[in-house]
């Protein structure tokens, strides 16, 4: 029963113990009343047979004494009158019945129906008999049935008002709560934290339901902060943060849903690889906050060269990459790389100066053979570094000779991994000449790769790719090792205390233990730091300057001379490079290929050689080919230089025999 009670709705629940309260109220109001009016009701009967019994006892003692029996019945009978008196008896002294009276209303009673009072009989104070009375008690029980079934109608009438009261009033709690529930139910199927409960007071419930709302307010803000946290989230998984532009996982999702959408037309989707061109020099020398403001501007530019319905993306560095959607024909895409590599060749202003880079671009469009994002992409990757190779500044279309190429430089990677267990890679030794003595007063080291299938492989091929691979590192350990005990050899045999001079890549520069790294080698081979030249492009040394100049410091201490390569091809601080312990700087070749005739060429070399005598510097001209160039770079003031005039890169033993031939002074000019 309980159950089944707990199972019934609040309202139920409520309306029935409103009516149950009410009806068993009124029921013990009426209990307690009838109680209360029986007892008095009784006692009052009660002492009236007392005074009856007593009066009829003090009339009839005497008659009682003279054993008239007739006169006490004549007696008796006169309690007829009485209506509350059905019976009287009176007894002998041995309790033996005397005369008695019974009313005709006595018929039909009973014990229960009557109440008897007995009094005994007294004459001077000697017991002498008693007498009893009965009265009617079914007078009071006829009016209490009565008053019963009157209550039985109030209490009927009280239950349908209570129910009718208590249907209204349970309402007011029942209500709230079931609009609590129901939006309580909401919430948890939904997840709508925006839903509310309205207010109903400030009672109990009603503070129920605000702490309920005040809830859903603190859910729905948290859920709202994880809303824009998971966007930002997931705009930053799929958006570069410089730039604002799609990364590469999303350029990859694109392309992906572009392909699709073409299906059998994928010719109608391209993708071009775009990568700016000496964007590292200007990173490297201008520090990275510059390169990140020109990255935004170069960013800036792209998507303005392009279509409203293309995505351009930046997949990192200095490399973008642009989806071309629904493109008619190889002049749609060849049109906005054009605009695009001319937008870009414009200057960018910058920190108060112009800068200026170019673009290389590889397109590549969608066919039979490339209709998936992985050949894609790799597709207008290797047109983008053809691009790159004829010159930048400019775009190339995908060809399958590119792919051909491509797997060109993956068989490289791998031969370069066994290349130096194998014995592959050579070094061989171009001269320096200093121009007034025509003496040798240096060579450089230069490594050579010895294929056993691709024969001699010229450095300007592997270098790079050894750079990519990270197999630079031991390569040019190794050729600091040779170099060192090739010069220690050439003085053991008496061809002179030769510098050597050897080239460092930017993954050994990078390394915190360089110079002693650098010395440890020399101690094992055995030649003396002073006689080694460590030379460093213009480039590298610029991409840190604290670095560098803490390095080269340390490399000066140990006694090492100090040259800056390919100088002018980069952007050098000259704050930063008079701060820099160098001993020498080489000028360039393509400065000196130009010479005489070139007078921006000219213009050039002139303002580096002034430059150098201005830091106490020397100078050596690289690349001098012909005996014009050699009188121009020495008349400019150059002290050193060295190329095909005096002397090709030749193996170790061929330098031998030319630092034996020359160990005096000569004109080694026409000799060479």
């Amino acid at each position: 029963m309980m159950r089944r009670f707990r199972d019934r709705p609040l309202h139920s629940k409520l309306t029935v113990i409103i009516m149950v309260t009410c009806c068993t109220a009124l029921v013990l109001g009426y209990a307690a009343l009838a109680w209360r009016y029986a007892v008095g009701e009784q006692h009052k009967l009660v002492r009236h047979l007392e005074i009856v019994a007593d009066v009829t006892g003090a009339n009839t003692i005497s008659a009682l004494a003279f054993d008239d029996a007739a006169w006490v019945r004549r007696h008796l009978q006169s309690l007829q009158a009485d209506p509350l008196v059905v019976a009287a008896a009176v007894y002998d002294q041995r309790g033996t019945m005397f005369a008695s009276f019974q009313a005709r209303a006595a018929e039909g009673a009973d014990a229960a129906s009557t109440v008897r009072v007995s009094r005994a009989l007294l004459l001077d104070g000697e017991p002498l008999g008693s007498i009893a009375v009965d009265g009617d008690a079914r007078q009071l029980h006829s009016a209490l049935l009565a008053d019963a079934l009157i209550m039985s109608v109030i209490v009927m009438a009280t239950g349908l008002v209570s129910w009718a009261l208590a249907t209204r009033l349970q309402r007011l709690v029942s209500e709230p709560i079931a609009r609590l529930a129901r939006t309580m139910e909401r919430v948890a199927t939904s997840r709508d934290y925006s839903q509310r409960v309205e207010p109903s007071g400030h009672d109990e419930v009603g503070m129920l339901i605000g702490s309920f709302n005040e809830m859903l307010d603190q859910i729905e803000s948290r859920d709202r902060r994880s809303r824009i946290a998971a966007a930002q989230l997931e705009h930053l998984a799929h958006h570069d943060a410089l730039t604002q532009l799609p990364n590469r996982t999303l350029f990859r999702i694109r392309l992906q849903q572009a392909l699709g959408e073409a299906d059998r037309q994928p010719q109608r989707v391209g993708v071009m690889f775009v990568d700016l061109d000496r964007f590292k020099t200007i990173n490297d020398s201008l520090g990275h906050a510059v390169g990140d403001l020109l990255l935004q501007e170069a960013a800036g530019r792209i998507s303005e060269s392009v279509r409203e319905t293309d995505v351009v993306a930046r997949l990192g560095g200095d490399e973008f990459a642009v989806l071309l959607n629904g493109i008619r024909s190889a002049s749609d895409a060849a049109r906005i790389a054009s605009k695009l590599v001319e937008q870009l060749a414009r200057p960018f202003r910058i920190a108060e100066q112009d800068l200026f880079i170019s673009a290389s671009v590889g397109i590549c469009r969608g066919s039979e053979s490339a209709k998936d994002v992985e050949t894609l992409l790799k597709n207008a990757d290797a047109a983008m570094y053809r691009a790159k190779e004829g010159g930048r500044n400019d775009y190339r279309f995908f060809s399958t000779e590119m792919s051909a190429d491509a797997t060109e430089s993956l068989t490289m990677t791998n031969g370069l991994a066994h290349a130096l267990d194998n014995g592959e890679f050579a070094v061989h030794y171009q001269p320096r000449i200093e121009l007034a003595t025509r003496r040798v007063t240096g060579v450089e080291a230069l490594v050579r790769w010895q294929h056993p299938v691709h024969g001699l492989i010229p450095p300007a091929r592997f270098i790079p790719v050894a750079e990519a691979s990270g197999m630079i590192e031991p390569i040019g350990d190794w050729v600091l090792a040779t170099a060192c005990r090739q010069a220690r050899a050439w003085s053991d045999a008496g061809l002179g205390e030769v510098q050597v001079a050897v080239n460092f890549s930017a993954r050994q520069f990078r390394h915190a233990d360089f110079p002693e790294h650098v010395a440890s080698i020399l101690r094992r081979s055995g030649l003396p730091m002073q006689r080694l030249e460590v030379e460093l492009t213009e480039t590298l040394m610029m991409a840190d300057h604290d670095k560098t100049q803490h390095v080269l410091s340390a490399l000066k201490a140990m006694g090492a001379s100090l040259a800056m390569d390919d100088f002018g091809t980069g952007y050098s601080s000259l704050s930063y490079l008079k701060r820099f312990p160098l001993d020498r700087l080489k000028i360039d070749q393509s400065f000196v290929r130009g010479l005489p005739a070139n007078q921006h060429d000219l213009q050039i070399t002139k303002a580096i050689v002034a430059l150098a005598k201005s830091l106490n510097l020397r100078l050596v001209a690289e690349g001098v080919e012909t005996p014009q160039q050699c009188d121009v770079v020495q008349q400019l003031g150059c002290e050193e230089a060295q190329g095909y005039l005096f002397g090709a890169p030749m193996p170790a033993a061929d330098m031998a025999r030319f630092l034996a031939a020359h160990q005096c002074v000569g004109d080694l000019v026409t000799g060479s």
